[in-house]
């Protein structure tokens, strides 16, 4: 795939990404590339330790409505 990992301690990685893999933008994009090389299914489910709740940024709220208005 064209990543170089280097292990910093037992929970974190240094990954250098090729110059020709221009879709890998994010930390996600990793996340992804990770998934797809050891297999989705291969990951463990685990409970995350803390529950949060999701909501809108107020801008991108505004922007919502705003753009249904003008449609």
């Amino acid at each position: 795939m064209g990543h170089t990992a280097i292990k910093i301690d037992d929970d974190r990685f240094k990954v250098t990404v090729a110059p020709v893999r221009a879709d890998i933008l994010h930390q996600c994009d990793i996340s992804e590339e990770v998934g797809v090389a050891f297999g989705f299914n291969n990951i463990p489910r685990i409970v995350p330790p803390t529950n949060t709740v999701g909501k809108p940024l107020p801008l991108n709220k505004f922007s919502d409505l705003l753009r249904m208005e003008i449609a």
